[in-house]
């Protein structure tokens, strides 16, 4: 296929304590949505025909990109992070409504008490459980 991939190197923003690193996400995905304006702005990029993959707190980064850019084609989020993110405002995380269409793969649904990372709260209209 003609395609462009893009990976967004956010690991200082990432590297640090947990809390930091959740508002650094918010920052790169509205980041990462105005890049995607610009590049809509100077090429034939459409935003139907993008999309976003992340994993953990990078599902969320996405979400907030899509957030930023209205219309985008599609967002894979792989293991939604959990922590700072579980039963908060759609506005807040990853949800249905950031691109035209969102799936999850949800592989580590268990709380921080059991020692886990993600979440299977529904952040999409459809979803995968491993």
């Amino acid at each position: 296929e003609d395609l462009n991939v893009f990976v967004v190197d956010w690991g200082r923003g990432a590297k640090d304590i947990y809390t930091k690193s959740v508002q650094n996400a918010r920052v790169v995905g509205r980041e990462l949505g105005m890049f995607v304006q610009f590049l809509m702005k100077e090429t034939i990029a459409l935003y139907n025909m993008m999309h976003f993959i992340g994993h953990s707190l990078g599902a969320h980064i996405s979400g907030f990109a899509g957030e930023t850019t209205p219309g985008i084609g599609r967002i894979t989020g792989l293991d939604p992070a959990g922590p700072e993110f579980r039963n908060t405002d759609p506005a807040c995380r990853l949800d249905p409504t950031d691109a035209l269409f969102v799936d999850n793969i949800h592989t580590d649904g268990e709380t921080l008490a059991t020692l886990g990372f993600g979440t299977l709260q529904a952040v999409c209209i459809y979803t995968v459980l491993f």
